[in-house]
């Protein structure tokens, strides 16, 4: 054998190692549990449960997509309503919670297994990005109840599109007009996925030649841990129960 088809082997020997190693079983008495290489946005992984009936496979995960979400504050009315539309058309079912499909050849478990992990993932991505818009929603009408109550209406404008230096158009929550200038103000849950977006964005402005002032407002200082100094590098950075005169103050620090 050449050298060259020595290496090709064991090129092909790490390949078939590295897809054996991407799921995991564990073989129960009634049933196996199979770990499957797909991920929730926790990071934690999709696990599956397979039982053998009259000659067919029954793949299941336990309610386990359903815990996850509810982890995060999701309602079992919301995570049903997802489900359900995730689910429409599919051989998949959810029953208390509970997404199952039962029938299963079992030469067909590999593709019942792909399925069932890449719905139960679905579903729970789904679940929180309802859930974070929802949050997100109420976050900037309380920051556009407070602009309005510190600055008033006339000097206040709401979702307004502007260009930062890269001329990209951003979405802006409030926009407040003082004399011949003007200040951004965003809200910011404490998750990484809002502080990057909003810091993202205020990155583009600060890079203006005559930048307006920006003002990221958090829930607290504390809730967004070890994330405001990525926030403080593009912003200045507001807690949301301030008092008024902040507000204003912040509103012309540039």
């Amino acid at each position: 054998m050449t050298q060259a088809a020595k290496h090709n082997d064991a090129f092909k020997e790490s390949v078939t190692k590295a897809l054996q190693g991407l799921a995991r079983v564990q073989h129960g008495f009634s049933h196996s549990t199979v770990v499957m290489p797909v991920l929730y946005p926790s990071g934690g992984t999709v696990v599956l449960d397979v039982r053998y009936e009259d000659g067919y496979a029954r793949v299941s995960d336990n309610a386990t997509a359903y815990y996850e979400a509810t982890s995060y504050g999701v309602s079992t009315h919301s995570y049903a309503r997802t489900a359900a539309s995730v689910l429409e058309g599919s051989h998949v079912t959810l029953e208390d919670c509970n997404l199952s499909v039962g029938k299963v050849p079992l030469e067909a478990l590999p593709v019942a297994l792909t399925v069932l992990a890449d719905f139960a993932r679905e579903i729970v991505s789904r679940c929180i990005a309802s859930l974070t818009e929802s949050a997100n929603r109420a976050r900037a009408d309380l920051l556009i109840d407070r602009l309005y109550r510190v600055f008033s209406k006339a000097r206040v404008s709401r979702d307004v599109t502007l260009r930062g230096a890269s001329t990209h158009p951003w979405h802006i929550t409030g926009y407040v007009k003082i004399s011949d200038a003007y200040a951004l103000f965003e809200p910011v849950s404490p998750h990484q996925a809002s502080v990057a977006s909003v810091s993202t964005k205020f990155h583009d402005f600060r890079s203006l030649s005559d930048p307006p002032p920006r003002v990221s407002v958090v829930d607290t200082k504390k809730a967004i841990g070890d994330l405001y100094g990525v926030l403080a590098q593009a912003s200045l950075v507001l807690e949301r129960d301030m008092p008024d005169a902040s507000y204003q103050q912040y509103a012309t620090v540039h």
